[in-house]
């Protein structure tokens, strides 16, 4: 961990509480910031990037720095912050040598402030597992109730950013969306099981605090999505499932999945905000204006994912529902989705391009498909025509039959 001495402690400023302290713990020096990493640190968590793959090389100390914030809060911060969403990076860092500084915002909550705080970070680095001289500067406090926050989904990028222009805020968090329909489900194009959707809106009345049921969403927020016709989608913001770590990659059969800091920050800015509803666009790809210039070290997998189960041929395809049990508690009937491990088809998916409208193919229940196989070896054993296959095959689809 690290140790505060107090003897360092040199002065606090007039302008705001510059401290001076020596930490003891690893740092290693790293003298230029790879050009990998230059869309990826504005708006993301500092302690991310000493913990992902990408960075961790690079900003080892991060993840100690925000420790050391969170556990000294009243020393960096000008309110009491009971609780601390979110504190990432205001601006790029700079690092001269070996003195680093950081312009940092934090998203905290206590009873009589809810909003941002905006202030500076510096440090020196020295040898291997050491850096001293730890000074801090308050820049700014933002009301959440001064704030208006946009929030724009780029499906292919895997990722959420939550912006609010008129005070220069932006926070970027990584996604896991829906899997693939390799036109399966649909008879014309690839397309995700998570929707594309222009003018829509995360309102407040929607909000769900604590989701229980099914037991996968472990009693923390779902924040449902409301689309550009008023109307209440099927899909929201939830908590990752089932591994260890977000797969930030195409796994869902439509939401969008988060890491459980991010899910709870997200909330906590809607659920508290000034905004009956937070605008939302969700796109394969967002646009300049819309943080497309933001993103996030954690991994993309990309040499997998899920895709729509052809339960038919390649030439006949047909999709099936599955009900499942989770935790012995039913869930609602889903396509039946399946992983395969082969690169993504990033390129099959673009906003500018105009695609024919082709219609969805019903997806069967396992019943219905057990049904439509035993009519089809009917008449492979010509016990029934051609045509009554057809007819029988039909009803069986619009469930005239069950």
């Amino acid at each position: 961990m690290f140790q505060i001495n107090t003897r360092h402690l040199l002065r606090n400023a007039m302008a705001g509480s510059l401290l001076s302290f020596t930490l003891l713990f690893s740092a290693q020096v790293v003298a230029e910031i790879p050009e990998r990493l230059n869309n990826m640190m504005v708006g993301v968590r500092i302690a991310d990037l000493s913990i992902t793959s990408l960075a961790k090389n690079v900003f080892p100390e991060f993840g100690k720095v925000s420790e050391l914030i969170e556990d000294n809060r009243g020393q960096f911060l000008r309110h009491q912050a009971k609780v601390i969403h979110n504190i990432f990076l205001t601006e790029r860092p700079v690092i001269n040598g070996k003195q680093v500084t950081l312009k940092l915002t934090a998203f905290i909550q206590d009873r009589s402030f809810t909003g941002f705080e905006r202030f500076q970070v510096s440090y020196q680095r020295i040898k291997r597992d050491k850096f001293k001289d730890v000074s801090t500067r308050h820049l700014e406090s933002i009301n959440l109730a001064d704030t208006f926050f946009r929030a724009d989904v780029s499906l292919i990028n895997r990722k959420v950013v939550l912006r609010d222009r008129s005070h220069g805020i932006s926070m970027v968090f990584p996604l896991g969306v829906g899997a693939i329909d390799e036109m399966v489900r649909n008879t014309g194009k690839y397309e995700l099981l998570t929707q594309t959707i222009a003018n829509g809106k995360i309102e407040k009345k929607r909000l769900i605090q604590s989701r229980k049921r099914p037991s996968y969403y472990k009693g923390l927020p779902f924040i449902r999505i409301t689309g550009g016709d008023d109307k209440v989608t099927a899909i929201g913001f939830h908590i990752r499932q089932n591994k260890k770590e977000l797969q930030r990659s195409f796994v869902s059969h439509g939401c969008l999945r988060t890491r459980k800091a991010d899910l709870l920050a997200f909330y906590n800015l809607a659920e508290y905000g000034p905004q009956d509803s937070i605008p939302l666009n969700i796109s394969y790809r967002i646009q300049d204006n819309e943080g497309a210039n933001l993103d996030h070290p954690w991994g993309k997998i990309n040499g997998r994912y899920k895709t729509v189960v052809n339960v038919g041929s390649p030439d006949a395809p047909r999709c099936r529902r599955k009900k499942e049990f989770f935790w012995f508690q039913k869930v609602p009937a889903l396509v039946l989705i399946g992983t395969v491990h082969r690169p993504v088809p990033l390129e099959m998916f673009n906003d500018d391009q105009n695609y024919i409208e082709y219609p969805l193919r019903k997806c069967l229940t396992k019943k219905q498909d057990s049904m439509l196989n035993k009519v089809r070896e009917d008449m492979e054993k010509g016990l029934i025509s051609a045509e009554e296959e057809r007819i029988t095959a039909e009803k069986i689809i619009n469930n005239k039959m069950l």
